[in-house]
């Protein structure tokens, strides 16, 4: 009886797992129903606009007969990145000849320089705002330094490289090369004059955006919202910028579908179609391309096949000699804009004929205007983590509730200068701003590439756990991969009491370090330091900027020999020891490596105690200041210093000097290499100067000169501070890449006449 019973149930369930899978008749010919009623609706479309076209009074205005009302004009701008620049000189002939567009609707970088022509600006204020654009600086997800807070200055950013674990511990990967939040911000300060419009047909002239639907894949034509958001849907790149999501939809580049819109134009009503195409010749797929060229292939497919029909329907059709130009050489713009102001004048004789003096100005003269905008309200979504509160700590301070575009501007970088932010989008509606925002509060895994000369090269990676509440705690486990490996678990909690933060610190771990010893300009001796160390710490930030702390610490040493000169023995030691030091630390500057601008100054007093016999006091800190000059050439000066007193001081607590960066446990100095001098007592100055020769590259230079004391050692005479200064005087090249800065320097060697070259990758821990 069992038997059958599930013998019965066997086949009941197998008559389910059927009828899923099995379809009938029916059921097929009603999807091929649909597909024809598709087809259908297509072919009624095309019908409607063929009928347009041949209403069109067009052909009778370019023979000169201008009777009846001035024909509706649109223009229809293609994408093309870089190339887009080419529409600009398109618009000066049209200003030239007095055009007057009613209608503008573009694709991409279409979308961006049309919006602009929409709102009112002139062609020379486009020109002018795209020439000064910085458009490499803008691709990047870097925040602005100066609103940071203090942690995030001297640990996170030293991570290139992030990936998060949400809450359901799911790996979360970048949908993009970049998230395109200064892109955004961007495009918010240039469409400011439409902050509070939100009906595209309300411009001086009606305007429309095409960006895809990337779930549906379906074109969407966008005629109202914000405008700032609308150019930024139809210009995300897939791939290379993320995805803009925006009521639960993701957005993508319009190009994507269709990237040369001047169908839409006829359905908006125009008579005559102006069309500009900067669009390249399709991609030919051979054994020679690249996945770059195979993923460019296919997301622009349908928008490529689409271009071909779409041409066929403007009046004139205006070819800018761009297409073999690159969509990311923004570096000749200004030859793009000739380009396309040639293109276009090849048809003067027809703008002779739709030449509208009058009606030119009198759309000109409702150009949009910035005005302070009266906020009363303010709105977050999106947030878990983020509090209204903290949104409204960090607004700017104005008068009577009115904020100009410089005053949102800035409260939307500090919102997203807060590290679980990955995203802010705001809009305005009457006196309510919202502001909607993407967090990444899970655990986040950072790593970094680092190479320096005699170091050798690492690989550093952290990963944090954040604990949000009314304390702020951060678990953090820090290693790094090298000859010299490391350890280290730390937590860092704060509690914010209005503009004040409190912090406190503990972290415990295991470090491999390396003694470098030099004679004349050779490394003759290297030993290594096994350090296993605890510290707590307390402090108080008063600001981004600066932080007074104190900090207790053990340490448990063991500095042997590894390679080299054996004789060598001055670093052989076995100790424990207690720390306590003060310090109060400021950073102002605008980059951490490669600064142009603003002040870094730490003062230190430092107090150890041997276990066995002996203790350490001291200080040490450092002072640099940088002066730009203009937006390329700055100068720099600065000093750094340090002095150590006491009995039975371990080796390895002197300080080392040498190397072209200095970092919490090496003092820089061009003129010697890493670790290239040990002292009890140092006082350097220095001036430098750096030039932009390109893009994130830099001629940097720099000269010092250093005082400084130490016991005779094997390997080094003994020195006083009163003996003669030593000079050193370097240039080089610095890069600052994705993967972290570059720096590569020849300099002097005060040990030797042979030059000195030092090269360093990434960040130095």
């Amino acid at each position: 009886m069992v038997k059958q019973y599930i013998i019965s149930l066997f086949l009941v369930f197998s008559t389910f797992i059927c009828a899923d899978g099995l379809q009938s008749k029916d059921e097929r010919i009603d999807a091929i129903d649909k597909q024809i009623e598709s087809l259908m609706l297509k072919q009624r479309n095309l019908e409607l606009l063929k009928e347009q076209i041949i209403q069109s009074t067009a052909d009778n205005v370019f023979k000169g007969d201008h009777k009846g009302k001035r024909p509706t004009i649109a223009l229809v701008l293609s994408g093309g990145g870089a190339k887009g620049a080419a529409h600009i000189g398109v618009l000066k002939v049209l200003e030239k000849y007095n055009v007057p567009i009613d209608i503008v609707i573009g694709t991409s970088i279409g979308s961006i320089i049309g919006g602009m022509y929409s709102i009112g600006y002139t062609p020379d204020e486009i020109e002018k705002t795209v020439l000064n654009l910085d458009f490499f600086s803008l691709l990047n997800n870097s925040k602005d330094r100066k609103y940071k807070n203090i942690e995030e200055k001297t640990m996170n950013e030293l991570y290139p490289f992030t990936l998060t674990i949400d809450k359901n511990m799911n790996l979360s990967l970048p949908m993009g090369f970049t998230n395109g939040e200064k892109v955004y911000l961007q495009l918010k300060d240039i469409f400011s004059s439409a902050e509070t419009i939100n009906d595209f047909d309300k411009f001086p002239m009606r305007y429309r955006a095409i960006t895809t639907n990337l779930n549906t894949g379906e074109e969407v034509v966008l005629s109202h919202g914000d405008l700032a958001l609308s150019a930024f849907k139809s210009m995300a790149i897939p791939s290379f910028v993320e995805p803009v999501q925006d009521n639960g939809s993701y957005y993508v580049d319009g190009g994507v579908v269709n990237n040369f819109p001047i169908e839409e134009a006829i359905k908006m009503g125009a008579d005559i179609i102006i069309a500009v195409d900067i669009s390249a010749d399709d991609t030919k797929i051979n054994q020679n391309s690249s996945v770059i060229s195979i993923l460019d292939k296919i997301s622009t497919y349908n928008g490529n096949r689409n271009t071909q029909f779409q041409k066929q329907l403007a009046n004139i059709l205006i070819v800018p000699d761009v297409k073999d130009k690159n969509t990311l050489d923004f570096d000749n713009l200004k030859d793009m804009i000739g380009l396309g102001e040639e293109a276009a004048n090849k048809y003067g004789y027809l703008f002779e004929n739709i030449k509208y003096p009058e009606d030119y100005a009198k759309i000109h003269d409702q150009k949009l205007k910035d005005k302070p905008i009266i906020i009363n309200n303010v709105k977050v979504t999106g947030n878990e983590v983020l509090t209204l509160s903290k949104v409204k700590k960090l607004m700017p301070t104005v008068k009577n509730k009115e904020f100009t575009k410089e005053d949102l501007y800035l409260w939307s970088k500090k919102i997203y200068s807060i590290p679980y932010i990955e995203k802010v989008i705001y809009d305005v509606d009457g006196d309510t701003i919202t502001f909607s925002v993407v967090e990444k509060p899970g655990i986040n895994i950072k790593a970094a590439l680092n190479y320096t000369s005699q170091y050798g090269g690492s690989i550093n990676v952290a990963a944090t756990v954040p604990n949000f509440g009314k304390w702020t705690r951060n678990y953090t486990l820090m290693a790094e991969i090298s000859q010299y490996p490391k350890l280290t678990l730390n937590n860092l909690s704060f509690y914010e009491l209005n503009k004040l933060k409190l912090l406190g610190s503990f972290n415990i771990g295991y470090e491999n370090d390396p003694l470098f010893v030099y004679k004349n300009k050779d490394n003759i001796t290297t030993f290594i330091t096994d350090t296993f160390k605890a510290n707590i710490g307390f402090a108080t930030s008063f600001s981004n900027s600066t932080v007074l702390g104190l900090s207790l610490g053990y340490e448990d040493t063991n500095s042997k020999y590894q390679r080299g000169n054996k004789s060598i023995t001055e670093f052989k030691d076995k100790y424990q020891l207690t720390l306590l030091n003060a310090f109060i630390y400021l950073d102002t500057l605008d980059h951490p490596y490669f600064p142009s601008k603003g002040v870094s100054m730490l003062l230190e007093q430092i107090n150890g105690k041997r276990m066995d016999e002996g203790y350490f006091n001291g200080f040490k800190g450092h002072l640099n200041m940088y002066y730009p000059l203009n937006k390329d050439f700055s100068l720099s000066l600065g000093t750094s210093f340090g002095k150590l007193t006491g009995k039975n001081i371990p080796g390895t607590k002197l300080f080392k000097i040498g190397g072209l960066r200095s970092t919490s446990k090496y003092i820089g100095f061009v003129g010697l290499p890493l670790m290239g001098e040990y002292a009890k007592e140092f006082y350097i100055g220095y001036a430098g100067f750096q030039y932009n020769l390109a893009s994130s590259l830099y001629l940097i230079g720099k000269y010092n000169a250093m005082a400084y004391a130490n016991d005779e050692m094997q390997f080094q005479s003994k020195r006083k501070i009163n003996d003669s200064l030593e000079h050193g005087y370097g240039v080089g090249i610095g890069w600052d890449t994705f993967l972290g800065p570059i720096s590569v320097m020849v300099s002097n060697n005060i040990h030797s006449s042979a030059p000195l070259i030092e090269v360093y990758l990434g960040y130095i821990f």
